[in-house]
């Protein structure tokens, strides 16, 4: 069997060893919590099947508990069932990336807002530097880094708006677009501006001015929605003639 990079990376980075429930998360919420985060991250791509026995064995798990994960992922509409009862990671249009744009442009933007009233010193110290890390991934060409830094760079500002149901709307959200953050690691030119976004953001909130950070945060998310959007429409084009 062929081990999937980012299964491989998933196993790397978790502890999935069953435990008594007193102990911790139970090992199915760990499996969904681990899978759910890679989907955020886009380290699986539009289109990629994901199979329950493989994701098991590279876990070292039974396949019941992989079996909730993926059962709960499709219920949210972060993966989909396809022919033979196979779960994929599902394509995405332009008409509904910009539906979703739409709608992150809003939620994003009032969770920067709040959040600059509240970040203390030391979160701002944390944030700037995830963002480092961020900027060093850029250099390095490490996609994987690059794509996981950007999302607990944007994350981290979003829970510290004080919300929980505005941070889980939001990651609903990222379940559905992750995927096709991917893409955006391929445009060396809008990797490096895209690392320049993120600067406005947290002058902004250096300087806890609300409203700043919420358009900064716009403007973050509008840059990417440009490029994405770009790919997206050959893919529109190509399934239209199919």
């Amino acid at each position: 069997m062929t081990s999937s990079p980012v299964l491989a990376a998933i196993v790397e980075k978790s502890d999935t060893k069953p435990r008594n429930r007193r102990e911790g998360t139970p090992l199915h919420e760990k499996v969904y919590n681990e899978l759910r985060r890679a989907l955020i991250a886009g380290r699986f791509q539009p289109g990629q099947v994901i199979t329950l026995r493989r994701v098991a064995a590279m876990l070292g798990t039974s396949p019941m508990p992989v079996r909730e994960a993926l059962r709960r992922l499709t219920a949210e509409g972060a993966l989909v069932v396809g022919p033979n009862r196979s779960v994929r990671v599902p394509m995405i249009t332009v008409a509904g990336y910009t539906e979703v744009y739409e709608i992150r442009i809003a939620l994003e933007g009032l969770a920067a807002e709040k959040a600059a009233g509240r970040m203390s010193e030391a979160e701002l110290d944390r944030l700037q530097a995830v963002n480092q890390a961020f900027r060093d991934a850029a250099e390095n060409n490490d996609a994987e880094g690059y794509l996981e830094n950007n999302q607990e760079f944007h994350l981290s500002i979003y829970r510290a708006a004080g919300s929980t149901l505005l941070v889980d709307t939001i990651e609903g959200l990222w379940l559905r677009v992750g995927p096709i953050l991917h893409y955006l690691f391929r445009d060396v030119g809008l990797v490096n501006a895209a690392v320049e976004t993120h600067t406005p953001i947290l002058d902004a909130l250096r300087r806890h001015d609300g409203p700043a950070a919420r358009a900064a945060v716009a403007n973050d998310i509008h840059h990417a929605a440009l490029h994405l959007t770009d790919w997206l429409l050959p893919k529109d084009s190509a399934g239209s003639q199919d």
